[in-house]
């Protein structure tokens, strides 16, 4: 019969049957726990030896040398480590005093106690070549359990016939399973091993069924972390009778031939050389290569060396080499091309079989088809790469979580997100980390996701990060289930929207604030659809201005109001929409038929997710005229003038002051007035604009420009609040009167030039004429000496004219100098 393990009222298969005499039990950290005598006695070890040794290396010291040449505990030693095995592990093993035993080992993990313990059992299945040994009619097969410290049993294994006791379960104890005096003797063996935490081994009398049998009994205590007995483990083993049956292994030619034609695969023998001539194939060749059995036998048609890959010769042909020089079993995969040209994966298992001269000559094994196993795999593992690089590169939070909501695993974004490591994050659970507020709905989703209710669901809930912040995510979570469709695990997909959240509450709040700025403020303000130029809304502002009551408004579109065109103001609006203008000039038509100018500021806005134009309406109507006037007045003004802002940009400017730049009015308008000047000029224009909106006094400038000398006049123009906010600046062409004042300064510099001449001439006359006199008066011819006279006073009469005329001139020049015309 199958044997079963009963654990906690579960009942499992065992991997193998565990009929054998030896056994090893080992811990969590493969320190042996205890060693029962027969095994002592097979590894010919001390009983005090083995019990806290490292099992592997105890396994490597004492059993590999006893293996057969040609066997391997390397399947002993993966079942301790717990890997995945075929079971049982067939061994066969020089036995001191006799021979050559077969032995079968099998394995079982103790999960009732903590930490897990992992029981080996060694049976001996007769001698290598014979027939197993039959277990004797009767006899009880070994029995291993666990008590807990009251000593109910809490685990036990049994194997083969007949069945154990009935009362033999989970939470009795030897007094339901024994008469009194047995029950007693057990109790006291087992209370001693828990007190001294010893082994304790007897041999024991036990009725059973009304038959006394005697049982191995062993015990050991086992101890939690901290050394403290919890419980016992023990084994009982029927030593009434040693012998075994004998089950004779029969195999006929016949039973052969049909076992090897119904396997899959292809059984064969063949020599130990290059091209793997074979000497035998079951039928299962064809299906494998395409061909016949008689193909390949001898080479006949092809040789199956020559149906493996050339990729992959060399490389099996190593791995054979190699489980042939070590007298060791083979496994290898690789690809074979067959009769039709497809390329087939095999698995191929097999061992050398010796000659008279202890060579290997031939090879027996089996070769199989793993094509869709591979196909499967290799799906598999790309579709595992796959899942693996995106669980790992994400940038969303992926958690694994079991169907209690124990987290297995989460992606480096989710532990980003939260704060938490991945080992953290495996020791907590799903509401460990849900805001409380949302703690009901994630559990009723789970619930009815496990329950079949729902394949997936989608939700938005909040989690607290390790700070103790709280973010919001957007959780779509899906049932992973295995092939029978129970739910086992659930893959949540999680999307950090704690960003968007805020946002959306900052949205709300500004809404909130625009809507009370737009109904309270005085300017006029509209909503306008973009796409159809509808008025959505209108605050009180607006129906005051325009005479229209707020619900008849809002039915109206901006064309009922603006003079342009429909196609003209839709072009607008789709400029503003865009972002490209924002500032407008506008006539809008009021009520009562009067056309008002405005300028119109507008923007976007999203109002309820709907994208929107905000504009602001401003009458400009009066400045628009003033304007008008000012610059009918700048036309007017013979000098060239223009206004400026404190940025230099030119608001207004008449045709003069536009000739000067050789351009057009409107080319002007909005210019800055330094990037039309040199750079020097400009600089110092600019200084003295800021002088003159600093000080608010008028400023003069004369600078040459062009070959003109021009004066002009800096006006600061103070604003309503008294704040200087432009400039007029007035420019004269002075050149032709800067030329005739420099003439005229010439000219008055060369009259005195002369008057001064004539005073110098005048002193240089009298001085000869004085001579001249003298000597006329020593002449005695009178009237000669009358003459003369008569001469000097005529020059002295000129030369008093000439003296009279420059204290005249000097006269008009001290006045001209008083009156600063020179």
């Amino acid at each position: 019969m199958t044997p079963t393990t009963r654990s906690g009222g579960r009942t499992a298969t065992l991997p193998a049957r565990a009929q054998g005499d030896g056994i090893l039990i080992v811990d969590a950290d493969q320190k042996i726990v205890h060693v029962n005598a027969p095994l002592q006695d097979l590894l010919c070890v001390d009983e005090e030896e083995l019990p806290g040794a490292d099992a592997l290396f105890a396994v490597e010291k004492h059993l590999f040398p006893l293996l057969e040449e040609g066997g391997s505990g390397e399947e002993v030693i993966a079942l301790l480590r717990g890997e995945p095995r075929p079971s049982p592990v067939i061994l066969s093993v020089r036995a001191p005093g006799t021979g050559v035993r077969r032995l079968s080992v099998t394995s079982s993990t103790i999960d009732t106690v903590t930490p897990a313990i992992r029981l080996l059992v060694f049976h001996d299945t007769g001698e290598a070549g014979g027939a197993e040994t039959p277990s004797v009619p009767g006899e009880f097969p070994p029995i291993f359990f666990v008590q807990d410290r009251d000593l109910r049993y809490s685990w036990f294994c049994t194997t083969g016939e007949p069945e154990p006791p009935p009362d033999l379960a989970a939470g009795s104890t030897d007094a339901d399973l024994f008469c009194p005096g047995d029950a007693a003797r057990l109790t006291e063996l087992k209370r001693r091993a828990l007190e001294t935490g010893e082994m304790v081994r007897e041999e024991v009398l036990l009725t059973v069924n009304g038959v006394t049998h005697t049982f191995d009994t062993t015990l050991v205590a086992v101890k939690d972390g901290r050394g403290k007995a919890t419980g016992v483990m023990g084994t009982l083993l029927d030593v009434t009778a040693r012998q075994r049956a004998i089950e004779a292994l029969v195999k006929s030619r016949r039973q052969l031939a049909t076992l090897l034609s119904n396997l899959p695969g292809m059984a064969y023998q063949c020599r130990a050389d290059s091209k793997w001539t074979m000497e035998f194939v079951s039928e299962g060749a064809e299906r494998i290569t395409g061909y016949p059995p008689d193909d390949l036998i001898g080479n006949r048609r092809v040789a199956y060396g020559d149906l493996i890959h050339p990729g992959d010769r060399v490389r099996v042909a190593e791995e054979v080499a190699a489980g042939l020089d070590e007298k060791r079993p083979f496994q290898t995969t690789y690809r074979l091309v067959t009769a039709s040209g497809e390329e087939k994966w095999v698995w191929e298992q097999g061992r050398g079989i010796p000659g008279s001269a202890d060579g290997i000559v031939r090879v027996e094994g089996y070769i199989n088809d793993i094509t869709d196993r591979i196909r499967v795999q290799i799906a598999l593992a790309e579709s595992e790469a796959r899942f693996r690089n995106i669980f790992e590169e994400a940038g969303i939070g992926i958690l694994l979580t079991d169907t209690r909501g124990r987290i297995v695993k989460a992606n480096p974004a989710f532990q980003q997100i939260l704060g938490y490591s991945a080992d953290e994050l495996q020791e907590m659970t799903v509401a460990g980390i849900t805001y409380p507020d949302d703690l009901e709905a994630s559990r009723k989703c789970l619930v009815e996701l496990v329950a079949g209710k729902r394949e997936r669901y989608r939700l938005q809930k909040r989690y607290v990060t390790r700070s103790g912040e709280v973010v919001w995510a957007r959780l779509t979570v899906t049932a992973l289930r295995d092939t029978d469709g129970t739910v086992r695990y659930t893959l949540g997909m999680m999307e950090d929207i704690t960003a968007r959240k805020q946002a959306e509450e900052e949205l709300a709040e500004s809404e909130e604030r625009f809507r009370s700025i737009f109904n309270t403020s005085h300017a006029v303000m509209l909503i306008i659809d973009p796409e159809t130029g509808a008025i959505v809304d209108a605050n009180p502002a607006a129906s005051a201005y325009y005479g229209h009551p707020h619900e008849v408004l809002v039915t109206m579109r901006i064309d009922e109001i603006n003079t342009l065109t429909q196609e003209e103001i839709l072009q607008k609006i789709r400029r503003a929409e865009a972002g490209d203008e924002w500032h407008f000039s506008f006539r809008h038509r009021l009520a009562d038929g009067r056309i008002r100018d405005v300028d119109v500021f507008s923007g976007r806005v999203i109002i309820h997710g709907r994208v929107l134009l905000h504009s602001i309406v401003h009458d400009v109507t009066e400045r628009r005229q003033a304007e008008e006037q000012f610059r009918a007045l700048l036309d007017a003004m013979p000098d060239a003038a223009m206004l400026i802002d404190r940025d230099g940009s030119i608001l207004a400017l008449n045709e003069m002051m536009a000739g000067r730049f050789e351009k057009s009015v409107g080319e002007l308008i909005g210019a800055c007035t330094y990037d039309l000047v040199p750079p020097e000029l400009a600089a110092k224009r600019q200084v003295l604009v800021e002088q003159a909106f600093a000080s608010g006094r008028p400023l003069r400038l004369v600078d040459e420009q062009a070959g003109m000398i021009l004066e002009s006049i800096f006006f600061p123009i103070p604003g309503s609040r008294g704040d200087v906010g432009r400039l007029a600046i007035i420019s004269r062409d002075i050149t032709r009167q800067q030329d005739l004042e420099r003439a005229r300064k010439e000219a008055f510099s060369q009259i005195e030039q002369n008057i001064e001449q004539f005073a110098i001439l005048a002193d240089h006359i009298r001085q000869p004429l004085q001579v001249i006199l003298g000597m006329a008066c020593l002449i005695e011819d009178d009237k000669v000496a009358a003459i003369l006279r008569g001469e000097v006073d005529r020059i002295n009469g000129y030369i008093r004219q000439l003296d009279q005329g420059w204290i005249e001139s000097r006269k008009i020049r001290e006045f001209l100098r008083r009156h600063e015309m020179v």
